[in-house]
């Protein structure tokens, strides 16, 4: 089983609203809805159409961004589905933005996906934005010299820009 979990650093951002409508429309899908119109989505019952089937438009009362009622379900699937466990941030955002990118690999691969492949991708990005945070936040001394100026790179201001406690 792997254990993944991205609650700090790279994923910890304000999300756009057509970010979370094509999150909330991936994962529509992804749990069965069918597309009845641009953000009409309508969820059928075995018996389809049937008076109990559900419609939500993902623009105004889709809520897998923002409950859990809404996104545990999804989570419980993916786990059931692919052996694969997301570990809950205790940050709902964070937690919607990596189901989504989940399903994005799903789509993309489809057969051939394998979760061990999803662990590689989200490591490099973790690696971009440690590299990032490392280039900013790098501290540099000037020192003078009889001959000139030397810069001189505090070694430890590049290896604390990540902490490692944003990999879980």
């Amino acid at each position: 089983m792997l254990l993944l979990n991205l609650s700090n650093g790279i994923m910890k951002r304000k999300m756009e609203k057509t970010e979370i409508i094509e999150g909330s429309r991936l994962i529509a899908e992804y749990m069965g809805y069918q597309k009845e119109g641009e953000f009409l989505y309508t969820l059928y019952s075995k018996d389809k159409p049937t008076p109990s089937s559900i419609q939500m438009d993902i623009r105004n009362n889709c809520k897998y961004h923002s409950s859990w009622d809404w996104l545990i379900p999804v989570i419980n699937k993916i786990n059931k589905e692919f052996n694969y466990f997301i570990n809950r941030p205790y940050d709902i955002e964070t937690e919607f933005l990596e189901v989504v990118k989940f399903i994005q690999w799903i789509n993309k691969y489809g057969d051939d996906f394998h979760p061990c492949d999803f662990a590689i991708e989200l490591s490099k990005l973790h690696v971009e934005e440690a590299l990032k945070q490392a280039s900013e936040k790098a501290e540099i001394e000037t020192v003078e010299w009889g001959l000139g100026i030397d810069y001189i790179v505090d070694k430890d201001s590049i290896l604390n820009a990540y902490p490692l406690t944003n990999i879980k």
